[in-house]
């Protein structure tokens, strides 16, 4: 047997180890394109959110309030929004006429 072979084949089993245990722990591994700046930032939210724990629990909160994920609104929360917001001044009623005339050319 090629030597070449015989370790393409021995690398590619390890590798699909590797991958069955972060499967089973629940762990997915995930690419991204930063600015190279926000590497250890992005490297050290990766590890509190690996290690879990109250740490991780805040650190999520605040991620996804900041990125709106996970936010439920409704139209209740709009109304609340626009209220406390600059646009608290325009006039939103809705037009109640029946209709209008339109002519086709």
């Amino acid at each position: 047997m090629n030597t070449h072979s015989s370790n393409t084949t021995e690398n590619h089993k390890r590798t699909m180890a590797y991958r069955d245990r972060l499967h089973t722990q629940g762990v997915k591994r995930v690419e991204v394109r930063i600015p190279a700046q926000d590497v250890p930032l992005v490297h050290n939210i990766a590890g509190i959110l690996r290690t879990g724990g109250d740490e991780a629990a805040t650190l999520r909160e605040q991620i996804q309030q900041a990125t709106g994920e996970g936010v439920d609104t409704t139209g209740k929360d709009l109304i609340a929004f626009l209220r406390n917001s600059g646009l608290s001044d325009l006039n939103l009623e809705r037009d109640k006429s029946t209709g209008r005339t339109i002519t086709f050319e």
